[in-house]
């Protein structure tokens, strides 16, 4: 993951982990991490979908925020392990529960 491997240690990351549509708002998230600013803090986005392009698009002029491919779920635990911070923004009547959140908290920060 070049979120860790292209920064210094004290770099935190913040995690985006899900398809790229429109319901789980991950351009929602891209926007708010730039207008933030944060000099000491990387964004990943680990997944693919419909969104990808405009989001790889946006991010484009911005050298904190990473992409990684879909990652089988047996990988997932070591993509959690290097996040200080998982975002999950999904919203709609078809999003009652995220399990990546169940799946983050269950992760060792020994990984």
């Amino acid at each position: 993951m070049e979120a860790r491997n292209g920064n210094s240690e004290n770099c935190a990351v913040i995690l985006f982990a899900g398809k790229f549509e429109v319901k789980k708002r991950p351009i929602d998230l891209l926007q708010a991490f730039i207008k933030a600013n944060l000099p000491q803090v990387s964004l990943l986005f680990v997944g693919a979908g419909v969104l990808e392009k405009e989001l790889r698009s946006q991010a484009l002029a911005h050298p904190h925020i990473y992409f990684a491919s879909f990652q089988n779920q047996t990988l997932m635990p070591r993509t959690y392990a290097i996040a200080d911070l998982v975002v999950l923004l999904a919203s709609g009547s078809s999003e009652t529960w995220g399990l990546a959140i169940n799946e983050a908290m269950c992760v060792c920060p020994a990984l």
